[in-house]
């Protein structure tokens, strides 16, 4: 375990120390400050930016702008993208013509 002070940190995530300050103080990234300098845990960064992947999947839109969602897995294993996939490809299917009788 490492502990990266502000300007430190700010490399590390390759932001601002303005911007990181302000973050962490709102709780939005690990820190702590003990006394009149803030610490941060190298660990802790880095599984911040892990947590980001996932905020910050590709999205998908189909032709007609009506689908976008991100490449995150539902809680049922099957991701969005297999979801938009099967609605791209219900879109693209024949329509059946149904005369109604009167």
């Amino acid at each position: 375990m490492h502990t990266l002070d502000l300007k430190q940190a700010a490399d590390f995530l390759k932001m601002h120390p303005v911007t990181l300050q302000g973050k962490a103080k709102t709780g939005e990234i690990p820190g702590a400050k003990p006394g009149k300098s803030w610490v941060f845990i190298d660990e802790d960064l880095a599984n911040y930016i892990r947590s980001q992947y996932t905020k910050q999947g590709k999205r998908i839109a189909l032709q007609n702008g009506e689908t976008k969602c991100s490449l995150n897995e539902t809680k049922s294993g099957i991701t969005n993208l297999q979801l938009v996939e099967k609605r791209y490809t219900d879109l693209l299917a024949p329509q059946t013509n149904q005369r109604h009788k009167k």
